[in-house]
């Protein structure tokens, strides 16, 4: 077996691997036409470092379905999803601004 095919053979064991996962934690979606698979979506309860929890996406499209706002409609699912133990605010990392317009020098900031 080539180094490309035993690479390709590795990718595709750790995606299902993650999709399986995914369906053992919290919710998937498929986005389908004429019943052919073009993308699948995940939403799974996470840890957050704060001691609560957060959910973490995953979204695949298939590439032939690229730029056909699959991804897209994937995310939105996800996010209208309730996971009861899921924090429903959005967290962003140091680009964040402080309300004085300086940067936000802490881990993360927290917006509602």
């Amino acid at each position: 077996m080539s180094g490309q095919g035993s690479a390709r053979t590795g990718a595709l064991r750790g995606a299902r691997s993650r999709l399986t996962g995914s369906l053992d934690a919290g919710a998937m979606f498929a986005a389908t036409v004429d019943e052919e698979i073009l993308g699948v979506g995940s939403v799974t309860p996470q840890p957050h470092w704060s001691g609560g929890r957060d959910a973490y996406g995953l979204e695949l499209v298939a590439p032939h379905a690229a730029r056909r706002g699959i991804g897209r409609a994937l995310v939105e699912t996800a996010r209208a999803s309730t996971l009861p133990s899921a924090s429903p605010r959005r967290r962003c990392g140091t680009p964040c601004r402080s309300g004085t317009g300086e940067p936000f020098r802490g881990p993360h900031r927290e917006h509602d």
